[in-house]
């Protein structure tokens, strides 16, 4: 068993399951590096929040939706399951995860038990993602070539997302894989969750 869940797959589209204020966030940064987004969201107050942030929205009730034409038709990659609650995003997580595969699904939430990737790792969950986002953390972007801005990153305890670069897109991984990373590939990113001013969730 992998230690996160399945690795999830490489993407150049995905869907955000809720738009939590955290999730608006990531939504913006991955279309920042060139990654396509749309946090899908039964909330109107969500979806107008989203929208006032300029990012794709698409209204609906995740879990009373099928997964396989819920992703054909906004043509995404990858899911990734953010709530707005835990249990929300577990549920979610397991009813995509069912029909799409673990390796197209990212939770919030452990997912050793059904398989899909945790999001930031076994460390973080739903809840305490969105008091990190409370307290000023934000996503982030630096140069994946920048040994020293990745161990300056990671000492200040960031958690990371993943990587972005030109020619594969958005792909998930944990802290670790990131640090022992030799990947050079010119225009790579890594995404991560850090503090501002030093604060800690």
């Amino acid at each position: 068993m992998w230690p996160f869940g399945a690795p999830a797959m490489a993407a150049r589209s995905v869907a955000i399951l809720g738009a939590p204020a955290w999730a608006v966030g990531l939504a913006r940064r991955l279309e920042d590096h060139g990654v396509r987004a749309v946090l899908v969201d039964p909330s109107p107050q969500r979806i107008l929040a989203a929208r006032l942030e300029r990012t794709s929205v698409h209204v609906c009730e995740p879990l009373a939706v099928d997964p396989q034409a819920l992703t054909l038709a906004l043509a995404v990659d990858l899911v990734i399951s953010a709530g707005p609650t835990g249990g929300q995003a577990a549920l979610q997580a397991r009813h995509f995860a069912r029909t799409l595969g673990a390796r197209r699904v990212l939770c919030t939430e452990n997912a050793m038990a059904f398989g899909p990737q945790g999001l930031l790792g076994p460390a973080w969950n739903c809840a305490r993602i969105s008091g990190a986002w409370d307290l000023g953390w934000r996503f982030t972007a630096i140069d994946a070539a920048n040994r020293k801005a990745l161990r300056d990153a990671l000492a200040d305890r960031a958690a990371v997302l993943g990587a972005v670069d030109p020619t594969r897109g958005f792909r998930p991984n944990t802290r670790a894989s990131a640090r022992n990373s030799a990947n050079r590939t010119p225009g790579r990113s890594l995404i991560l969750y850090r503090p501002s001013a030093g604060l800690r969730p």
